[in-house]
């Protein structure tokens, strides 16, 4: 059986079928959490017909690709930098994160083509949205492999 081991102070070794699952589990925190974001703004403040790029099949998707490669670069981190893979990976999701606000900045300002640009309380639901799933990939994949360990 394949696993992943990270050796120093505290040595991690997390079989690969248990991050395959702790990824899957991942990517259904964040696509229900996101889309609960979206039930609520798109109740309150019809977020979905202000921005037709923001819709329920584009937050899912978005949530599953970002989980996945949450899930492999943290397979990555615990294999290349055995020393100390959760804060690597902390940082490492840090950074994303940062740059992933382009996005929503984006398109508050230009908007997509064909799109005009999205409103002030759209760019903010895209920003939280973000925001949790960034935070539920990096809490949800740590505690798994903390759990394992």
């Amino acid at each position: 059986m394949a696993s992943i081991t990270s050796t120093s102070h505290s040595q991690i070794s997390v079989p690969m079928n248990c991050m395959v699952k702790a990824g899957a589990t991942t990517a259904v925190i964040a696509s229900i959490s996101n889309l609960l974001i979206l039930f609520i703004a798109e109740a309150l403040f019809s977020v979905t017909s202000q921005f037709a790029a923001l819709n329920f099949s584009a937050v899912m998707l978005s949530s599953v690709l970002a989980a996945i490669g949450g899930t492999i670069a943290f397979t990555l981190i615990v294999q290349m930098f055995p020393s100390r893979p959760v804060r690597i990976f902390q940082i490492v999701a840090s950074v994303v994160f940062l740059l992933s606000l382009a996005a929503p900045i984006n398109a508050g300002i230009n908007g997509l083509p064909g799109i005009a640009p999205a409103s002030m309380i759209v760019v903010l639901t895209m920003i939280i949205m973000h925001s949790v799933s960034t935070g539920t990939i990096v809490v949800s994949l740590t505690t798994f492999v903390e759990e394992w360990d």
